[in-house]
Protein backbone atom coordinates (compact mmCIF):
# COMPACT_ATOMS: atom_id res chain seq x y z
CA UNK A 1 0.00 0.00 0.00
CA UNK A 2 1.30 3.44 -0.87
CA UNK A 3 1.47 5.35 2.36
CA UNK A 4 3.64 7.88 4.09
CA UNK A 5 4.58 7.09 7.63
CA UNK A 6 3.55 9.79 10.06
CA UNK A 7 4.71 9.94 13.65
CA UNK A 8 2.35 8.63 16.29
CA UNK A 9 -0.09 11.29 17.48
CA UNK A 10 1.17 13.80 14.89
CA UNK A 11 -0.89 16.51 13.24
CA UNK A 12 -0.41 14.73 9.92
CA UNK A 13 -1.75 11.43 11.29
CA UNK A 14 -4.77 13.22 12.79
CA UNK A 15 -5.49 15.06 9.54
CA UNK A 16 -5.05 11.86 7.53
CA UNK A 17 -8.04 10.36 9.38
CA UNK A 18 -10.20 13.37 8.52
CA UNK A 19 -9.19 13.12 4.86
CA UNK A 20 -9.77 9.35 4.81
CA UNK A 21 -13.38 10.04 5.79
CA UNK A 22 -13.74 12.83 3.24
CA UNK A 23 -12.27 10.64 0.46
CA UNK A 24 -14.24 7.53 1.50
CA UNK A 25 -16.75 8.26 -1.25
CA UNK A 26 -13.85 8.64 -3.74
CA UNK A 27 -14.33 12.36 -4.13
CA UNK A 28 -13.96 15.66 -2.37
CA UNK A 29 -16.88 17.96 -3.07
CA UNK A 30 -16.15 21.62 -3.78
CA UNK A 31 -17.57 22.60 -0.40
CA UNK A 32 -15.44 19.98 1.38
CA UNK A 33 -12.34 21.05 -0.51
CA UNK A 34 -12.80 24.65 0.61
CA UNK A 35 -12.85 23.49 4.24
CA UNK A 36 -9.66 21.38 4.15
CA UNK A 37 -7.06 24.08 4.85
CA UNK A 38 -9.17 25.67 7.56
CA UNK A 39 -9.58 22.33 9.32
CA UNK A 40 -5.87 21.53 9.13
CA UNK A 41 -5.03 24.99 10.50
CA UNK A 42 -7.42 24.31 13.40
CA UNK A 43 -5.76 20.94 14.06
CA UNK A 44 -2.37 22.65 14.18
CA UNK A 45 -3.73 25.29 16.55
CA UNK A 46 -5.41 22.73 18.84
CA UNK A 47 -2.19 20.71 18.99
CA UNK A 48 -0.13 23.89 19.56
CA UNK A 49 1.91 23.32 16.40
CA UNK A 50 0.74 26.19 14.21
CA UNK A 51 3.53 28.09 12.47
CA UNK A 52 2.50 31.31 10.74
CA UNK A 53 5.41 30.88 8.35
CA UNK A 54 4.38 27.32 7.43
CA UNK A 55 2.80 26.50 4.08
CA UNK A 56 -0.62 25.11 5.01
CA UNK A 57 -1.65 24.68 1.38
CA UNK A 58 1.44 22.62 0.55
CA UNK A 59 1.08 20.48 3.69
CA UNK A 60 -2.60 19.76 3.09
CA UNK A 61 -1.94 18.87 -0.56
CA UNK A 62 0.87 16.52 0.42
CA UNK A 63 -1.23 14.70 3.02
CA UNK A 64 -4.21 14.56 0.63
CA UNK A 65 -2.00 13.03 -2.07
CA UNK A 66 -0.74 10.43 0.43
CA UNK A 67 -4.31 9.53 1.41
CA UNK A 68 -5.55 9.34 -2.18
CA UNK A 69 -2.57 7.21 -3.24
CA UNK A 70 -3.04 4.81 -0.32
CA UNK A 71 -6.77 4.46 -1.00
CA UNK A 72 -6.20 4.00 -4.74
CA UNK A 73 -3.90 1.02 -4.07
CA UNK A 74 -6.63 -0.95 -2.29
CA UNK A 75 -8.26 -3.91 -3.96
CA UNK A 76 -11.08 -4.70 -1.54
CA UNK A 77 -13.17 -3.45 1.34
CA UNK A 78 -11.15 -5.64 3.71
CA UNK A 79 -7.97 -3.91 2.50
CA UNK A 80 -9.64 -0.56 3.21
CA UNK A 81 -10.59 -1.67 6.73
CA UNK A 82 -7.04 -2.88 7.34
CA UNK A 83 -5.66 0.49 6.25
CA UNK A 84 -8.08 2.33 8.54
CA UNK A 85 -6.92 0.11 11.40
CA UNK A 86 -3.27 0.90 10.65
CA UNK A 87 -4.02 4.62 10.55
CA UNK A 88 -6.07 4.44 13.76
CA UNK A 89 -3.24 2.65 15.60
CA UNK A 90 -0.93 5.67 15.36
CA UNK A 91 -3.40 7.94 17.14
CA UNK A 92 -3.33 6.65 20.69
CA UNK A 93 -4.27 9.84 22.54
CA UNK A 94 -8.06 9.98 23.12
CA UNK A 95 -8.08 13.77 22.77
CA UNK A 96 -6.43 13.50 19.35
CA UNK A 97 -8.90 10.79 18.33
CA UNK A 98 -11.68 13.25 19.13
CA UNK A 99 -9.92 16.00 17.17
CA UNK A 100 -9.55 13.65 14.18
CA UNK A 101 -13.24 12.73 14.26
CA UNK A 102 -14.34 16.34 14.73
CA UNK A 103 -12.18 17.34 11.74
CA UNK A 104 -13.71 14.52 9.70
CA UNK A 105 -17.22 15.71 10.57
CA UNK A 106 -16.34 19.30 9.66
CA UNK A 107 -14.96 18.34 6.25
CA UNK A 108 -17.40 15.57 5.30
CA UNK A 109 -20.40 17.53 6.57
CA UNK A 110 -19.50 20.71 4.75
CA UNK A 111 -21.57 19.68 1.70
CA UNK A 112 -24.67 19.53 3.95
CA UNK A 113 -24.67 15.79 4.61
CA UNK A 114 -22.33 12.99 5.55
CA UNK A 115 -23.03 10.19 3.12
CA UNK A 116 -23.23 6.50 4.14
CA UNK A 117 -19.72 5.67 2.90
CA UNK A 118 -18.22 8.53 4.93
CA UNK A 119 -20.26 7.40 7.95
CA UNK A 120 -18.98 3.84 7.53
CA UNK A 121 -15.40 5.13 7.45
CA UNK A 122 -15.93 7.16 10.63
CA UNK A 123 -17.56 4.13 12.26
CA UNK A 124 -14.48 2.04 11.39
CA UNK A 125 -12.20 4.54 13.13
CA UNK A 126 -14.55 4.63 16.13
CA UNK A 127 -14.50 0.82 16.29
CA UNK A 128 -10.71 0.78 16.16
CA UNK A 129 -10.57 3.27 19.03
CA UNK A 130 -13.29 1.58 21.08
CA UNK A 131 -15.68 4.53 20.68
CA UNK A 132 -19.40 4.40 20.10
CA UNK A 133 -20.10 5.85 16.65
CA UNK A 134 -23.62 7.09 17.44
CA UNK A 135 -22.46 8.79 20.65
CA UNK A 136 -19.59 10.42 18.77
CA UNK A 137 -21.86 11.70 16.04
CA UNK A 138 -24.37 13.01 18.56
CA UNK A 139 -21.61 14.89 20.39
CA UNK A 140 -20.76 16.77 17.20
CA UNK A 141 -24.35 17.48 16.14
CA UNK A 142 -25.11 21.08 15.33
CA UNK A 143 -27.97 22.57 17.34
CA UNK A 144 -31.05 23.18 15.23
Amino acid sequence: MADSDYDDNSTQAVFRVALAVAFADDMLDHEEQAKVEEVYRNILLRMDEYDEDGDIEEETESIAEDVMAALADLDSESDRQELYEEWAEVITDPDLQEIALAAAVLIAGEDADIDPVESACMAAFCDNWGLDFDDMLASFARPE
